[in-house]
């Protein structure tokens, strides 16, 4: 008969391997591990290996951008296939919940196998959700919730594995994914001694600590060197992004573009009005800067009291047109809703918007509604954040 064991880390601690420190287990049995930053959280259970097997678990996500897995056949951090489910901000908002079954072979990074949204399956965070596990042979069966899950076969790693809970957190040292009920079925098998050898390195790094919390866009100047707009101004790379300098300063934060005769220009547009846009140029690839010149300025008047603009993506189309997008909304204490309903008003409390310019940002159009008409002002594409972020491509056509 299979053996069948509850994984406890904090009770069997001598049995389990964790990378980027120790996790908890409160009284509750809720598995939780620490608030850091780190690429990626790991609990692995070394006391024994598994090559088939079921296992079943419930997780949440307790914050927004997370991801909550489960790894099998694991010999080391860089070795092991992981069932997934992650979540990001904008899959939460528009109320989708999504699964994957993945590999790591060698590298940091995942090969996805699967990734595919479930449907029927509340995206909040804070629910428990239950998942089923069923590794046979090189067939990975996966449920969650009762839903089941596109079976994928692959035969990377064909010998024994260990297993072990993984999560990360977007948002720095905050809450990540908790577990709880963790239990595993199978034939203990033998294997090698689980490596803590490799590590599951970080696939970035951080170009500019004082400032790099946001950064704006990234431009390649004319000699040939990447400029990224961050808080402090801008931060210059001379050898394809592999190392960064210190961030240079330029007279304010803004949205970067190099024109076709090669000269860059920074646009700024206050948060608060007027909506004045401001320009800056530079000659020599953004060493030194002229003084900000207003070239427009985005009026919406008295019956559209627009208070806090929020520019987002400038698109230079391939015919040399600028496109610059932006939200705006009333005030922040304006935005309140009741239930899912934002209060009527007059005027929707927000407006996703663009503006042209035909030379380069000398001169700029009157704004554009992307909205619509028609739209209705009671609701609108986001009910739970009082934010929106455009976001724009060229296509071929």
């Amino acid at each position: 008969m299979p053996d069948s064991l509850t994984l406890q880390p904090q009770t069997d601690r001598q049995y389990w391997s964790f990378a980027e420190g120790p996790w908890q287990e409160d009284d509750q049995g809720v598995i939780t591990a620490p608030e850091n930053i780190s690429e990626g959280n790991f609990a692995i259970y070394t006391h024994q290996a598994y090559g088939d097997f079921e296992a079943q678990y419930e997780f949440r996500w307790d914050c927004v951008w997370t991801d909550a897995g489960f790894v099998f056949r694991g010999k080391d951090a860089l070795h092991f296939y992981m069932v997934q489910f992650p979540c990001v901000g904008q899959q939460y908002r528009a109320e989708n919940f999504w699964a994957a079954i993945s590999k790591v072979d060698g590298t940091s990074f995942a090969q996805l196998f699967e990734l595919q949204m479930v449907h029927g399956i509340s995206s909040a965070p804070q629910v428990w959700h239950h998942a089923r596990i069923k590794v046979q042979g090189n067939a990975f069966h996966l449920w969650v919730d009762g839903r089941p899950f596109p079976v994928v076969i692959d035969d990377t790693f064909a010998e024994p594995g260990y297993v072990g809970l993984y999560t990360q957190s977007g948002l720095g040292p905050t809450a990540k994914s908790s577990f709880r009920n963790v239990s595993i079925t199978g034939q203990p098998q033998a294997a090698a001694s689980w490596d803590d050898g490799p590590k599951f390195g970080p696939t970035y790094s951080v170009i500019e600590a004082e400032h790099g919390h946001g950064c704006g866009n990234i431009v390649r100047a004319a000699n040939g060197n990447l400029l990224l707009g961050v808080a402090g101004g801008i931060c210059r790379s001379k050898d394809n992004g592999r190392t960064w300098g210190q961030a240079e300063k330029t007279l304010a934060e803004g949205t970067l573009h190099v024109a076709k005769n090669g000269q860059l220009s920074l646009f700024t547009i206050p948060y608060e009005p007027p909506f004045t846009i401001q320009r800056a140029i530079s000659d020599d690839h953004g060493q030194t800067w002229s003084k900000e010149q207003q070239v427009g300025e985005i009026k919406f008047g008295p019956e559209r009291p627009y208070r806090e603009y929020v520019p987002n993506k400038l698109l230079a189309l391939k015919n040399g047109s600028l496109v610059w997008f932006a939200y705006v909304r009333t005030t922040h204490e304006q935005t309140i809703f009741e239930g899912r309903r934002y209060r009527p008003g007059p005027i929707p409390n927000f407006l996703n918007i663009c503006i042209h310019s035909d030379d380069d940002g000398l001169t700029w159009s009157d704004w554009i509604n992307i909205d619509g008409p028609p739209y209705d002002n009671r609701h609108w594409m986001i009910y739970k954040d009082d934010v929106s972020e455009v976001s724009a491509t060229e296509t071929l056509n």
